[in-house]
């Protein structure tokens, strides 16, 4: 060996990637067993002790206030304690939204059953008449027929839920009530508004926190704590909808995401007590070479290359490590920062230990300005392991589950690598009846109206006499109007960098019917332009959607909004735009 040449380790290497045979224990003889356990060291005994009591402090410090970082200038409002993060996150305003006149009928029956279910239904005609729903030409364009009926039947058997809720003393003498009804019919009114404003979930004073650009959610959380402000901020690594937890959040320091929060002490109780268990899970190996494992999971039969590192750290934690850790219980509240301060630990040796994080440990022996290689379970740019504390551990109030229903708005976003061109194609949109509506019918029913107009326009002289031409021109062929164009457009005059803008296609000029052609949903934002980053597009594609979420929070309540979820595309698809072509 030359002189200058250093081991750093020395151990077996193998070309194969198969797991299987390193981990079986196949049975010769007995004999050979008993050396197997005695080669792996389950004979020798270890001066080692178990713990068997912890003494657990932590501090902690409730979320605040909420920023919606996607508005044009954000604000802070107070956050709500009560509500499960997502559906403030999620939640966006549908009492102005397209299903308004569904959701107003929707309220004004649940007021009628109420004032059928209190003896009062003489009055329901007349309280019809004091609060008609007024169903507009204009909300029943484009819709089909079934979905018509629908409208103009609320609107005979329902009233208008929202003129009946906006109004500050409703004179219930007009319906023709005697004065003990009209008591009666103002107590079901408390009650009944009571019950709407608990009914859906809608943002705060800062409004809706989707940012159109990034076709995400952007906001944050502020916390003020016994060591300053902290701002957990979600727009880094950007939430699409779904799951909210720790791992969303980010540590920002900056001047410009401070919530304006100063230092206030932590909250305490007294050191929790707790009995530490062997951590176990389902499909863990034994312990022992006499146990039989459970046959659910099969480490065996992992399959891991020289670069697959996440599948080699599992594999070797569960035949490994998987018995050398131990859970300790500790009971906070939920919406919290939490720092676990001290960790005294009682051995079955009699003697006491002081736990420290290992954050802290691994930043001890690091040259100043240098980062540790390993983090686990840390919000990222939180500073408490270089000054000495144990990292902080967000516990937002987060549900482990909603019910989705059916999407009632649908756009999907793809590239057009052939006509150079992204599209946005708004395949559903919600109906005034509060149902998904296809695009495609709705076009369907343009073109027969159209058609029909067609018909009923009478010849000009001497067309009825005209050949028609057997070759046309056209400047561009014909795409469907509910497939949106997003434009590549430069950022500043002379970047490379661009953004997609939603733009316009010439052929909707021949297009008499409004209703028809370009965006109607909520998604692309139809009243104000719209600009997307190119990156958010991938060349995949994506899809975003509307539907309503239904959960129950951790006080027991339930919770209705209305949410997006932004999830992979299926891949590019070409619309068949050419321009400059001759047709029959």
């Amino acid at each position: 060996m030359a002189p200058d040449l250093e081991w750093d380790r020395v151990e077996p290497h193998t070309r194969s990637e198969q797991l299987e045979e390193g981990l079986q224990a196949r049975v010769a003889d007995p004999l050979w067993m008993l050396a197997r356990q005695w080669q792996v060291g389950e004979f020798r005994g270890e001066d080692a002790a178990s713990p068997i009591h912890l003494r657990v402090k932590a501090y902690w410090s409730p979320i605040e206030t909420f920023r919606n970082d996607a508005a044009a200038l954000p604000r802070v409002e107070p956050a709500r304690t009560r509500c499960p993060l997502e559906a403030r996150v999620e939640a966006e305003h549908v009492q102005t939204g397209p299903a308004r006149l569904a959701l107003a009928a929707e309220a004004g029956l649940q007021f009628l059953r109420l004032v059928e279910t209190h003896e009062l239904g003489a009055h329901r005609s007349e309280l019809r008449r004091l609060f008609p729903l007024r169903v507009d030409d204009d909300d029943l364009e484009g819709l089909p027929a079934r979905e018509q009926s629908r409208l103009r039947l609320l609107a005979r058997r329902a009233l208008d839920g929202r003129e009946l809720y906006r109004a500050p003393d409703p004179d219930f003498a007009q319906t023709g009530a005697s004065p003990t009804e009209v008591e009666a019919l103002n107590t079901l009114l408390v009650s009944w508004k009571e019950e709407c404003a608990d009914r859906l979930r809608e943002p705060g004073g800062s409004g809706d926190a989707w940012a159109d650009e990034r076709l995400e959610y952007a906001f944050s959380l502020g916390a003020s704590t016994g060591d300053g402000e902290v701002v957990l901020d979600a727009s880094r690594v950007g939430y699409a909808g779904g799951h909210l937890d720790w791992n969303c959040f980010d540590i920002n320091a900056t001047v410009e995401a401070s919530h304006g929060l100063t230092a206030t002490s932590w909250k305490t109780r007294p050191a929790a007590q707790v009995l530490p268990v062997p951590l176990a899970y389902a499909g863990m190996p034994a312990s022992r070479w006499w146990e039989f494992e459970e046959g659910a999971v099969y480490f065996g039969g992992i399959e891991a290359g020289p670069s697959d590192i996440g599948r080699l750290i599992v594999a070797e934690y569960a035949t490994v490590y998987s018995d050398d850790w131990f859970l300790v219980p500790v009971r906070l509240p939920v919406g919290v920062l939490v720092r676990i301060r001290r960790i005294t630990l009682l051995d079955t040796f009699g003697e006491t230990h002081t736990i420290k994080s290992t954050a802290v440990l691994d930043d001890d022996g690091l040259p100043e300005g240098a980062e540790r290689p390993w983090a686990f379970f840390e919000l990222a740019g939180d500073p408490s392991a270089a000054e000495g504390k144990t990292p902080l551990l967000f516990l937002p109030p987060a549900l482990t589950g909603s019910m989705n229903g059916r999407p009632v708005e649908q756009v999907g976003f793809v590239r057009d690598e052939g006509a150079n061109l992204g599209w946005a194609i708004e395949s559903t949109i919600e109906a005034p009846t509060g149902r998904p509506l296809k695009r495609r019918l709705q076009w369907g029913l343009a073109k027969q109206a159209m058609a029909d107009a067609e018909q009923d326009e009478p010849e000009a002289a001497g067309d009825a006499d005209e050949q028609p031409e057997a070759w046309r021109y056209r400047l561009q062929t014909e795409v469907p109007p509910y497939w949106i164009p997003l434009l590549p457009e430069a950022v500043e005059p002379g970047s490379a960098q661009v953004r997609l803008r939603r733009a316009r296609m010439l052929a909707w000029d021949e297009i008499d019917l409004d209703w028809a052609k370009g965006p109607k949903g909520r998604i692309l934002a139809p009243d104000g332009p719209l600009r997307l980053f190119e990156e958010e597009i991938p060349r995949g594609g994506l899809e975003v959607t509307r539907s309503w979420q239904l959960a129950r929070g951790s006080d027991g309540d339930l919770h209705l909004w209305m949410a997006r979820r932004k999830r992979p595309g299926r891949g590019e698809r070409a619309t068949g735009l050419a321009y400059d072509t001759m047709e029959r």
